[in-house]
């Protein structure tokens, strides 16, 4: 599990109490598996054969299925990074071995689609308020953005894969010393992976109530929110961006401050809160979506899980002797 290996070189054992601190993060991990993971991988899975039956789907249930999407990978990924396999001393774990750099690849791809994603939503669901017409906010529009979304992603990761192919293959390690800076990695990360859009989201959540407060004198419709569609829309944004934004400060701390032995720790601590964030989405939209009773309905119309009873014979007439 979690290991005091980090606070060695600091002097900090002895006053942080790291066995104490060492059991409360193993319980926390466990925790999050026995309680995310399940929950994770069935809702998400549940969320993304609802949306997906869809014949008509809006524009927010396309951005839910992709947060659903995010939040399988999410789900799957979580054993091996909250296990701590750096603590056992994994040998597919060490540093630059191809297991560590694929799963680090793939959990920022999943870090990047869901905040992207909860960005947009806010962005389209404005755009919709404010101008009821625009054929913008729409949901054929929205799978092409998801679909470059999860493209951006992967070309955001690629220069992880770039440094460990460069290390691998050079006759010279010293040659691929700039494409291994882990600083300028985790300062562009926290830049584009999180502080854009969260500032794009909390703009259009900003426009969103102020285009509540200001009814419009021509036509009062096009500026009133559904409540349910508003909730469900603030809890998704805020829920989103909080649980992932400890993650990005612990990057951002690195930047600032090297890998110190309270960052790695916190870093351990804040993945907890991202994995998370891929179990609260199928329960937000359980729990505050009013058409998801009836797209569960549908789905389970649709599937054979019950064999209709066979009509009864009808009973055999008896001949009538004269």
């Amino acid at each position: 599990m979690w290991s005091c290996g980090p606070l060695n070189a600091t002097g900090l054992e002895d006053g942080l109490g790291c066995p104490q601190l060492r059991l409360a993060l193993t319980a926390l991990s466990l925790l999050c598996l026995a309680v995310g993971m399940p929950v994770g991988l069935g809702g998400n899975g549940l969320l993304v054969l609802v949306l997906v039956g869809e014949r008509v789907a809006a524009m927010p249930d396309v951005y839910f299925l992709n947060l659903a999407l995010a939040g399988l990978l999410l789900s799957a990924l979580a054993p091996p990074h909250l296990l701590g396999p750096g603590a056992a001393r994994w040998p597919l774990w060490r540093p630059g071995s191809q297991a560590r750099v694929a799963l680090l690849v793939l959990f920022n791809v999943a870090a990047l689609v869901s905040v992207y994603s909860a960005a947009l939503l806010g962005l389209d669901s404005y755009i919709a308020r404010a101008l009821p017409g625009s054929p913008l906010p729409s949901a054929y529009n929205a799978r092409h953005v998801c679909g470059f979304l999860w493209g951006g992603a992967l070309l955001t990761s690629f220069s992880a894969l770039l440094a460990h192919v460069c290390g691998q293959l050079a006759a010279r390690p010293a040659e691929c010393a700039r494409l291994q800076d882990s600083r300028l990695a985790d300062g562009l990360l926290a830049l584009v992976g999180y502080l854009v859009p969260a500032l794009a989201a909390l703009y259009a959540l900003l426009l969103l109530a102020r285009l509540r407060m200001r009814a419009s004198s021509l036509d009062p419709d096009a500026s009133r929110l559904d409540p349910t569609a508003q909730r469900l829309l603030l809890a998704t944004v805020g829920l989103q961006l909080g649980l992932w934004a400890p993650h990005y400060l612990v990057l951002l701390g690195r930047v600032l401050l090297g890998a110190r032995g309270e960052l790695l720790l916190a870093q351990d601590a804040a993945r907890c809160l991202a994995f998370a964030s891929g179990a609260a989405t199928p329960l937000l939209y359980r729990g505050l979506s009013p058409t998801f009773p009836h797209q569960l309905r549908r789905l389970l119309a649709r599937l054979p899980l019950r064999r209709r009873p066979c009509d009864p014979e009808p009973p055999a007439v008896q001949p009538v002797l004269a």
